[in-house]
């Protein structure tokens, strides 16, 4: 065997200006990120640009039929009509698909 984490420990959903320490899990979206390192978090975004979180594992949240005005994480899925969309970035939708 080789070591893959030394130890994890899952904690749920991720929040701002929370202590997190080297190999937590959180949860956001449909997917699962750990710490490379100890540190408070800010805005999930400025985590990912500084090394902060690394994809763990890869999902997709299903949120059903597009809204309006509505925030939307990374790799949320969403129907429109008879297509289906997949976010490439968090954001709060316009009036449309077509809009964003």
């Amino acid at each position: 065997w080789d070591l893959f984490v030394d130890s994890i420990q899952s904690r749920g959903e991720w929040a701002t200006a929370t202590q997190y320490y080297l190999n937590d899990v959180v949860s956001r979206g449909g997917s699962t990120y750990i710490a490379l390192n100890t540190h408070v978090s800010s805005i999930f975004a400025d985590d990912l640009f500084n090394l902060s979180w690394e994809k763990f594992n890869g999902g997709i949240r299903f949120r059903g039929d597009f809204a309006a005005s509505t925030a939307y994480l990374d790799d949320d899925l969403v129907f429109d009509g008879i297509s289906s969309y997949i976010a490439k970035e968090d954001f709060t939708s316009g009036a449309s698909i077509a809009a964003d």
